[in-house]
């Protein structure tokens, strides 16, 4: 009788990721349906940026044959399907490599600078939200309310000019940012991620700061919070015993949406400080109108924020069950 809750609960999890999984396979075919339905109507012909402008209809035509350009968008459709259940990204127009390869080398540089900024979120912005949340309404809580605010309107392309700005005046002998890769130096690679990562992590810390410091607030409300007061417990006391586990669910929470925010933000940051990451490889595939590339970086990135997801929840759910028996969507309870 004992081990029935156990094999119940690990049900509704495998039910759970099972219905994810159908969102992941969902989401992605929406997102691939749609890019191509894009490039297919999007002006500018891959075959005559390739050649340049002076090139003769008849290379062009030959071309656009040898890469498949001038089938019709059904076919294209089926055949980059067909290939993706293979694990077939294709192969770039522009650099006449596969896909899988060039995001290979580039997706390092966006996963070290998204985890850096996720990393800072966490360590700056919980901490302020546990503060502002000790004393709700006080001299504390607004100021870390308003600051949080400040780096939300601030745009991150224009905090990381700002911050550059302040590294140089600040350090006569900063002279930008130069990455440099793991393999060569640890330590070299990570200081040269640092000023990208506060960039990027300074919104989502606000995000973090915004979310975590209300739901702890609206826990000090709760009946169970007066109880442990009138035990005489004291404010850090039910805050570290009571307050931090039941706030565990929405810090993995925002923690889930911040890190699909890194991603797009790591993007663009890597445009500031030419950083040799998925952003840049993405400009340059748009560019050339590199359908193949510009559609798996799309694909990876777009899957990587769904498993963002998917596993917040799973987490979420092995720490209160009630969430793993809520129906997706939903957010009613199964009997």
């Amino acid at each position: 009788m004992a081990g029935r809750p156990s094999v119940g609960r690990l049900g509704r999890c495998w039910r759970l990721v099972f219905a994810r999984l159908l969102q992941l396979v969902a989401t992605l075919t929406l997102i691939l349906l749609f890019a191509f339905l894009v490039f297919y109507i999007l002006p500018g012909d891959p075959a005559r940026i390739m050649l340049g402008p002076n090139a003769t209809p008849e290379k062009v035509a030959a071309l656009e044959r040898s890469l498949g350009l001038d089938q019709s968008f059904l076919l294209r459709l089926v055949n980059y399907i067909t290939g993706l259940l293979r694990g077939d990204l294709g192969t770039s127009l522009r650099f006449a490599q596969p896909v899988s390869r060039l995001i290979a080398e580039r997706l390092e540089v966006t996963l070290s600078l998204a985890a850096g900024g996720l990393l800072l979120a966490l360590v700056i912005g919980a901490p302020l939200a546990f503060i502002a949340a000790r004393h709700p309404g006080g001299l504390i809580d607004r100021t870390v309310l308003a600051l949080s605010r400040i780096g939300l309107a601030v745009p991150p392309f224009y905090l990381a000019i700002l911050l550059t700005l302040a590294a140089g005046a600040l350090f006569r002998s900063f002279g930008g940012v130069r990455y440099v890769p793991p393999h060569v130096s640890l330590t070299a690679s990570l200081r040269s991620l640092l000023l990208p990562a506060v960039a990027v992590a300074v919104p989502r810390v606000a995000w973090v700061v915004q979310f975590l410091r209300g739901a702890l607030v609206e826990q000090f409300e709760m009946d169970y919070v007066r109880t442990a007061r009138g035990k005489g417990l004291s404010r850090p006391a039910i805050l570290v015993r009571h307050l931090l586990p039941n706030a565990l669910v929405p810090l993995i929470t925002v923690l889930g949406l911040v890190l699909a925010e890194l991603f797009s933000g790591a993007l663009i940051i890597e445009q500031v400080y030419n950083l040799p990451g998925l952003g840049r490889l993405l400009v340059t595939a748009v560019e050339s109108r590199d359908f193949p590339l510009t559609l798996g970086i799309i694909l990876v990135i777009a899957s990587l924020v769904v498993l963002a997801g998917t596993l917040v929840d799973l987490i979420n759910g092995l720490i209160d069950p009630r969430l793993a028996d809520a129906r997706p969507g939903r957010g009613t309870v199964l009997r």
